[in-house]
């Protein structure tokens, strides 16, 4: 039986700013929107954004029924290549309704369709972090 549309239900992803959390969804896709409304607030427009995770159903698939002490204790356990990932990018189609300039500002600020560069310049632009709340247990994403 494949469970991983029951995981995706599962899955919770907090942003936190100044290490304060600002927002909490009960779908990725919610956390998305969240980021897309921040960097519109930041730079004045808003690129058509698209998500993607790593690990992330599984892991949650793994940790049904833990305890919190369980779910930290297999999350430390984690090797590199099965770390817990979240990305936000730009959509191939997500400037249709932008201006030259504001393509442009948008590439000078690394927000593409490039998954871990644009996720990593939002993150440092917005001063935000994603983690993953499962079972009790707070924990950041890669």
């Amino acid at each position: 039986m494949d469970l991983s549309p029951m995981a995706h239900h599962l899955i919770n992803i907090q942003i936190t700013q100044n290490e304060k959390e600002i927002f909490k969804a009960s779908a990725p896709e919610d956390d998305k929107e969240k980021v897309e409304d921040l960097l519109s607030d930041a730079i004045g427009m808003r690129p058509d954004m698209d998500c993607s995770y790593d690990n992330i159903d599984e892991f949650i698939l793994t940790v049904l029924n833990k305890t919190t002490d369980q779910t930290l204790q297999l999350y430390n356990q984690l090797q590199e290549e099965e770390k817990l990932q979240y990305f936000i990018f730009a959509t191939s189609d997500g400037y249709e309704h932008l201006s030259e300039e504001q393509i442009e500002e948008l590439e000078r600020l690394r927000i593409s369709e490039f998954e871990e560069e644009t996720t990593a310049a939002l993150k440092k632009m917005l001063n935000i972090e994603f983690n993953l709340v499962v079972n009790g247990a707070v924990l950041p994403l890669k």
